[in-house]
This record gives structure tokens, C-alpha cells and sequence, in this order.
């Protein structure tokens, strides 16, 4: 059951489209998350799944921060106290960071920025599901793209 519900997530079907006009974005998504209500500044939005994960997609203005000091404060609430980084890779524009909370949960965020803004991505999934997600993991790295101007 667990591989149908793997190949439905991260299969050959296409993946609907979120596309952020205000930050100038868009990501795929798996079709089984169930898109939220995009939020009330029009940022971004939230996408959730019946085994436990959330997507988040958000831009926002960073005019007077780094993309790797604005990413570690953003990997802080992931790890809290327990947790760790177990893999970064970056370059001046964008960065990946994917590790645990030392609990219950693992995480993916990707970063990139473009002029005066950030956009992200961060899935945050079950540690019991490692395997379940790691396509879908796969799929998401791929799947941001940032237009630089704005739309």
C-alpha cells in the first residue's frame, strides 16, 4: 500500500502548479496534498497531506539580511534543540538545507534569492516516512522556480 501511495505522490502524473503573481513564483506540488488558503498578504501558501506532511511556499522582502543568516534563523525552527543539518549546499542566490528536529519530524527547505526578495520552499515530513518522501523530495528540489523581475 505504502509504494501505491509513493507512486500517486512522486509518480509520472503531472503535478498541479501553485504560481505566487505578488513574489514571482511557482512551484509543483503533489496532487495528494490538499492546498490551503492562500494566506491573507498573498505570500504564499500552505499544503497539507493525509500521512503528515506540510509544504509551505512563501516569498517575502529581505533587504537587510543574507540569504545564509536569513536560512539558519529559517533551519532554527526546524532543528530546535534536539535536532540537526544533515546536508546544506548553496551558492550566492539560493540554499538547501535538510536535516531533523530530533523527534518526530524531517525537513527540506530551499531558499533562493532574487533582488530584494526570498522565496521558499519547506516540506516538513514524518521521520517514520523517510523512504515515502524521499521521491517527492526529489521531484520538489526541482520544481521552484523564481522569475526575476516579479510577474
Amino acid at each position: 500500500m505504502a509504494l501505491i501511495f509513493t507512486a500517486m505522490l512522486a509518480g509520472a502524473t503531472a503535478w498541479p502548479t501553485y504560481a505566487n503573481a505578488r513574489f514571482g513564483y511557482s512551484t509543483c506540488y503533489p496532487a495528494a496534498f490538499k492546498p490551503q488558503q492562500e494566506a491573507d498578504n498573498a505570500d504564499g501558501r500552505k499544503f497539507l497531506d493525509e500521512k503528515g506532511a506540510e509544504l509551505l511556499v512563501f516569498g517575502q522582502y529581505a533587504v537587510d539580511i543574507s540569504l545564509a543568516d536569513w536560512t539558519a534563523n529559517e533551519a532554527g525552527t526546524y532543528t530546535g534543540n534536539r535536532g540537526r543539518i544533515t546536508y546544506r549546499a548553496g551558492k550566492v542566490d539560493w540554499i538547501v538545507l535538510s536535516g531533523d528536529d530530533g523527534a518526530k519530524f524531517q525537513f527540506y527547505i530551499k531558499a533562493v534569492k532574487r533582488d530584494d526578495r526570498f522565496v521558499t520552499m519547506q516540506l516538513k515530513y514524518p521521520r517514520a516516512k523517510v523512504a515515502l518522501y524521499r521521491p517527492i523530495v526529489e521531484r520538489l528540489a526541482r520544481c521552484l522556480v523564481v522569475d526575476s523581475p516579479p510577474f
